[in-house]
């Protein structure tokens, strides 16, 4: 999901902690209370070749447009559409000058 808009996982990660959408515990995110039972995230844990576990979280299809509307109201856009934007602003502007 961080790819589509630039991002690296760790900004991404640190942006939707800022908007009170998760938190981060020993090295793990998890959802805040009110978004857990939403069905936005899906964990999968691994067992690493040392016999220890990681866990990884994913954006489900129900998460990825809850995030793309709440980073589209802070003006975020993912790389694609900021591109179409640009774009479109660029030709009304030569339109405009014409």
């Amino acid at each position: 999901m961080a790819k589509d808009y630039g991002f690296s996982a760790r900004h991404l990660n640190s942006l939707l902690s800022g908007q009170g959408i998760q938190y981060n515990l020993s090295g793990t995110w998890f959802l805040r209370q009110q978004y857990a039972d939403k069905g936005y995230t899906h964990s999968k844990t691994f067992t690493r070749s040392d016999g220890g576990t990681n866990s990884h979280t994913y954006w489900t299809q129900t998460g990825r447009p809850f995030i793309y509307e709440t980073l589209k109201a802070r003006g975020i856009y993912p790389l694609l559409e900021r591109q179409n934007i640009e774009q479109d602003s660029e030709v009304a502007y030569i339109e405009s000058n014409a």
